[in-house]
């Protein structure tokens, strides 16, 4: 389909950007999600004007969810980050039937 995943254990989440929530996950359970999102995909559609779906994204979940390019990582719970993937994955779907 385009886009890579890889899930994997990881020992180090990372850092808090100023403002930012603790996370209840200790870093010795956290674990670490990629996304790769397609070059064809417009990243301002997936996270929104001023990253506007990404806050309300980061909002509802403790996870700690990074962005570098069309790259998307996703550190937390195990089940959460899963759970965020698997949102993240559903609207590059949505869009990529828009395309």
């Amino acid at each position: 389909m385009g886009r890579i995943i890889e899930r994997s254990g990881s020992r180090e989440a990372a850092p808090f950007a100023a403002g930012e929530r603790p996370r209840r996950t200790p870093l010795a359970e956290a674990t670490q999600v990629k996304i790769l999102v397609p070059g064809n995909q417009p990243m301002v559609a997936l996270l929104g004007e001023r990253d506007e779906f990404l806050k309300l994204v980061e909002a509802a979940f403790d996870s700690h969810i990074l962005v570098r390019g069309n790259e998307i990582t996703i550190t937390g719970e195990a089940v959460e980050a899963e759970r965020v993937a698997q949102l993240f994955e559903e609207m590059v779907g949505l869009f990529q039937d828009t395309i």
